[in-house]
């Protein structure tokens, strides 16, 4: 079965069976609902479009963690997750977090490369969803924890937002 080759004919499509056809459908996010004929339809369409396979979860999991060790190393400061005493709560801490601005996070990002992220954070501060996040209880107390006289990490407890 092809994985995704633009080149494959429809008649190729055809001679696919249901399950090969809702398999290549299923790997694009695409619906597998439909008569056979339909399915080949989309399955041509999407070869055509050129649909990517969508990466599945232990992928993005893998991806994010590379992310996350590649922004560690960048920075060159301990994981966040490693350290487990010396965080100090909001109220106790706020006079000490260092003031950041859009613009900070923006160069960043800008910096390390991440195009991707940038866009969505300046999507996200456009439409307010920063603040969003933060009323609507998606981001809880905010916790800083010093690393010398120049340097602190600030972390959130984020959950998903009640809607």
């Amino acid at each position: 079965m092809d994985p995704g080759n633009q080149k494959t004919s429809l008649e190729e499509f055809n001679s696919w069976n249901t399950d090969n056809l809702q398999h290549y459908l299923t790997m694009r996010g695409l619906t597998k609902e439909g008569t056979k004929d339909e399915l080949v339809a989309l399955c041509f369409s999407a070869g055509k479009l050129g649909l990517p396979v969508k990466p599945n979860q232990s992928e993005v999991l893998l991806d994010n963690v590379k992310c996350y060790k590649s922004i560690l190393s960048y920075c060159d400061i301990p994981d966040p997750l490693t350290l487990h005493s010396g965080w100090f709560d909001e109220k106790s801490s706020i006079s000490r977090w260092p003031p950041t601005f859009l613009s900070d996070i923006s160069t960043f990002l800008i910096d390390h490369g991440d195009v991707a992220s940038l866009s969505l954070v300046l999507k996200d501060y456009k439409v307010g969803k920063s603040n969003e996040y933060f009323t609507c209880g998606g981001l809880q107390e905010v916790f800083y924890h010093p690393l010398d006289k120049n340097t602190c990490i600030l972390k959130a407890n984020a959950v998903h937002p009640k809607e």
